[in-house]
């Protein structure tokens, strides 16, 4: 045992060897004289009453409600999420709770697993508390399962179970076939939105961007430069390679961005999507009013603008690579595998751009065509 002053601290250390764990244990103190004066007792103490450093008995373990209902809250405690994460996972684990929520983690089979996953297939989408005919995506499934299977690996680490289940086999990740919105459906919500969605449309359908948070809704005006033509977005986390990509504004509408250039100067506003002064941060309840005034029935969503931008420009027979970089995919992979449908109809009319055969072949070609059995031999 000793007794040394730690700068760390600036305190006085009294350590010494507990005799029965083996382990050193110390004390901390203001001043030299009451360090050397508790290293004299802990002397004392070694010599003449060794039992009091005998570890007490630690009292049995309460037992804890190792339900799934009871680990998730448990684990929300522990990560502290903010508001919108917490939005999320609560969601992810909705239909979990529903089923197995009363169940002990350690008792959860794979068959429970698969048990999810099929009342998630068959979830339908909600909209404002109200559900819509449409089920949920292939790709939220799979996004809500590995949620849960993230609460039961926490659940491992902390003990409650000692091996995990295996992870069925989830839905197949493809997207499926977008239908975003057609130019005259893109005109008429133009027609009847208010200002802020106007920019919005503008931006998502001529230029590409991701309608939300991640790149649209923080746009400002410090990333446009209007004399050079170009908008500098600012890349979504998802690509770490490129955290910014260049965008050129189309012509004709490069006038509307310094007329709203010069509004916003004289309201002082630094972001290009805002409402009565103030950064916009969701969309939902203008939108959904903006497509009832244009009379469109069918879903669409904001972020369908930015489908409709590559729609439209492989459409136009543009490069897929270059399509991919517009739109801050790393890769013309995603940008091919999601709009497939728009490449083959390209497909099909360069083909058909092709001269046409010869009919006077064509008539000797063809099953049982007049003169057939007068083809040359090989």
């Amino acid at each position: 045992m000793a007794v040394r002053f730690r700068k760390d601290r600036l305190r006085w250390q009294v350590y010494w060897k507990n005799p029965f764990t083996g382990k050193q244990e110390s004390s901390f103190h203001a001043t030299e004289k009451e360090a050397r004066k508790a290293d004299d007792q802990i002397k004392y103490r070694l010599k003449w009453e060794k039992e009091t450093f005998r570890p007490t008995e630690t009292p049995e373990r309460e037992q804890i409600d190792d339900s799934l209902g009871a680990v998730d809250f448990l684990y929300l405690q522990r990560k502290r999420f903010g508001a919108k994460s917490l939005e999320w996972h609560v969601a992810c684990m909705e239909v979990p709770l529903e089923l197995l929520g009363s169940k002990r983690v350690s008792a959860i089979t794979t068959r429970d697993l698969s048990m999810v996953i099929d009342a998630l297939t068959r979830r339908k989408k909600r909209l404002h508390g109200k559900e819509l005919p449409e089920l949920l995506a292939v790709t939220t499934v799979r996004d809500r399962m590995r949620r849960l299977y993230t609460v039961l690996r926490w659940a491992l680490k902390q003990g409650y179970v000692e091996h995990l289940p295996m992870l069925p086999e989830l839905p197949s990740g493809e997207y499926g076939r977008i239908q975003p919105p057609t130019p005259e459906e893109v005109n008429a919500i133009l027609a009847n939105a208010a200002p802020h969605i106007q920019r919005v449309v503008i931006l998502g359908a001529k230029l590409g961007m991701r309608v939300g948070p991640s790149e649209l809704l923080k746009l400002t005006w410090a990333d446009i430069d209007l004399e050079r033509g170009i908008v500098r977005v600012p890349a979504a986390r998802k690509n770490k390679r490129e955290p910014w990509r260049e965008v050129p504004i189309k012509n004709d509408i490069l006038r509307l961005f310094r007329a709203w250039k010069e509004q916003d100067d004289i309201q002082g506003m630094t972001h290009v999507i805002h409402w009565h002064g103030h950064e916009v941060k969701k969309l939902g309840k203008a939108w959904h009013r903006t497509l009832e005034r244009a009379g469109i029935t069918r879903r669409i969503r904001p972020y369908d603008l930015r489908h409709a931008f590559a729609t439209d420009a492989l459409r136009a027979e543009k490069d897929v690579g270059t399509v991919a970089k517009l739109m801050g995919h790393s890769s013309p992979e995603m940008v091919l595998r999601t709009y497939q449908h728009v490449v083959s109809a390209q497909k099909k009319e360069t083909v058909e751009a092709l001269p046409d055969i010869d009919d006077s072949f064509l008539q000797y070609a063809l099953p049982g065509m007049p003169n057939s059995d007068k083809l040359p031999l090989q």
